[in-house]
């Protein structure tokens, strides 16, 4: 069972990064499409800039410095548009997560607006996995995943398929 949610979880991170990669097309204000959807870099710059806002300061009363990137908003926003799509197809709602939680598990405050949409991202994803009929994938299943991730440069470490 652990090896086929694995082996689902690696498929949609295939899925999630080739989407965010998507974003790749003309217009220099989207950060991403998702399908028809925009994802604009003014709206990753506002998350963003809330999360740099309201990280946790540190014990020792340290600066606060975020350990969320860019990267990670724009992930989270393209990942949340696809999981949204993927829950309202199949009728899920997403799994209720603790928003002190999911603050303390990225370092920022409980308000902050990343935690809320990381919270809805994960609280979808852990819904469609549970939703998810175990299956048992065959070698060559995942020889085709390993393939298709070297193939689009998910690979970089070289690592072997054995």
């Amino acid at each position: 069972m652990h090896r086929a949610r694995r082996f689902a979880t690696v498929a949609l991170a295939a899925s999630l990064a080739a989407a965010s990669l998507a974003g790749c097309r003309s217009a220099p204000s989207v950060a991403a499409y998702v399908g028809q959807n925009r994802i604009s870099e003014d709206r990753v710059s506002a998350v963003y800039n809330d999360a740099r806002e309201k990280s946790v300061t540190p014990a020792g009363g340290q600066q606060a410095t975020s350990a969320i990137r860019r990267q990670d908003v724009l992930d989270t926003l393209v990942g949340l548009d696809v999981m949204r799509d993927i829950a309202q197809r199949r009728g899920l709602k997403p799994t209720a997560l603790d928003s002190g939680q999911v603050a303390q598990a990225v370092g920022l405050k409980a308000d902050a607006e990343y935690v809320r949409l990381y919270g809805e991202f994960r609280g979808l994803l852990n819904a469609v996995g549970n939703a998810a009929k175990p299956a048992q994938p065959t070698p060559a299943d995942l020889r085709d995943v390993y393939n298709r991730l070297t193939a689009g440069g998910g690979n970089p470490n070289g690592a072997t398929f054995d």
